[in-house]
């Protein structure tokens, strides 16, 4: 018997794990009924599509006309979230898309007021949103055993070099597309938006994400790009705990994701490489890398598991959802990832970029990072109260 049926919109970057899935014959509960993609030599195993027969469309609406979904799953440029999502929904398919939900905070109630009109879901893929881990720790949140939340911050530092802001079709580091519609890719929006979004999620409620008040932001660039490479973004939660977001790109170093999480009980833990110990961002207890760990005031310990675990179990949850006729917005719907879209449009809208200073960018091969930023962004993880802004040209 056949499982759900799947289109998969965008098989080239992040879109390849879930053609990988396909390829390797685990996908038992789903069948793969066709591919969109314009480009899709992008694609790593678009010689299997073509043996297992599977069918590479240029646009959606082609795809449409001659097949049907249960389940659309969209991984293209963020700029295209939108009229991605309205096109699935319109043609009766659920929808999973790769985060965020958009760019534009107006395309929010549109795509709302669609869902709607078909009657399907539309799930938003924060992979750490879908993961045992995350969501064991959110229910014992919610259930109060770490009692009141106080402060939360989240620091990330990847290298990327120029191939990757000359990627895509020209919407890479960009605040607007040709076309003049929102883009809003940074570092933030993009390639740390998991660990952003995290904070909002657990403090949110079964389904939902807390709200960002009260949200102050540094905004730098260092590469040839017209938003920001480098933030730090401060924000409040209805509950009344304090968040912050380090994040950069042009650092000659790297520091994969790190949070702390203080409650009034205890403190949530997690880092993804054994380098953040030596750099003495973590307690000398925690010693399970990559795992999310609570350790609590009495000194007991809750080891959660890794977050990172299985990067696309987020399809098979929505495929699964769409099987049995669902319509709620699941773990993580529209209206939780809306909350991660709000926040960037507040920062975007309301906070300057400035460039970094000439002279302190040094060149590295390919890359381009920041002289001392690393180090400066390590001691404003560790005090919250530094700034980044003796960085920018004033």
């Amino acid at each position: 018997m056949a499982g759900t049926k799947v289109v998969l919109v965008g098989i080239g970057g992040y879109g390849h794990n879930f053609v990988k899935e396909f390829v390797d014959n685990k996908c038992n509960e789903m069948e793969l009924v066709g591919a969109v993609d314009p480009f899709p030599s992008g694609c790593q195993y678009l010689e299997d599509l073509n043996k297992m027969g599977v069918k590479i469309y240029s646009d959606m609406d082609s795809f449409y006309s001659e097949n049907t979904a249960e389940l659309a799953v969209i991984s293209t440029p963020i700029f295209l979230h939108t009229p991605h999502i309205l096109t699935a929904l319109e043609n009766g398919s659920n929808v999973i898309c790769e985060k965020p939900l958009c760019a534009d905070e107006a395309d929010i109630e549109v795509i709302k007021k669609a869902k709607e009109k078909a009657n399907k879901f539309v799930y938003i893929g924060y992979q750490w949103s879908y993961s045992d881990a995350i969501n064991g720790l959110k229910q014992d949140i919610k259930d109060g055993k770490f009692g009141k939340a106080v402060e939360m911050k989240t620091l990330v530092l990847r290298p990327r070099d120029r191939n990757y802001f000359g990627r895509g079709v020209g919407w890479a580091g960009k605040i607007c597309a040709a076309n003049g519609a929102l883009v809003y890719d940074s570092v933030a929006n993009n390639s740390a938006a998991h660990y952003l979004f995290n904070m909002q999620y657990i403090m949110g409620d079964c389904g939902c994400a807390a709200e960002a008040e009260n949200v102050k932001a540094e905004l730098l660039r260092a590469n040839e790009i017209e938003n920001f490479d480098v933030s730090k973004i401060e924000f409040d939660m209805p509950c009344g705990a304090k968040a912050c977001f380090i994040a950069a790109h042009p650092v000659n170093r790297a520091v994969e994701p790190i949070f702390e999480y203080r409650f009034e009980k205890g403190t949530v833990y997690y880092s993804s490489t054994k380098l953040n110990t030596e750099l003495s961002l973590l307690p000398e207890d925690y010693s399970e890398w990559g795992d999310v760990v609570a350790i609590m005031n009495d000194g007991t310990k809750k080891v959660y598991g890794n977050p990172m675990a299985n990067a696309t179990q987020k399809m098979y949850i929505a495929s699964k959802a769409a099987a049995e006729g669902r319509t709620d917005d699941g773990v993580c719907g529209l209206m939780a990832a809306a909350q991660h879209t709000y926040l960037i449009n507040k920062i975007q809208k309301n906070y300057e970029i400035y460039n970094i200073k000439q002279d302190l960018l040094r060149e590295e091969g390919e890359f381009l990072y920041a002289e001392g930023l690393f180090e400066s962004a390590i001691d404003a993880y560790k005090d919250l109260s530094k700034s980044l802004m003796n960085f920018a040209e004033q």
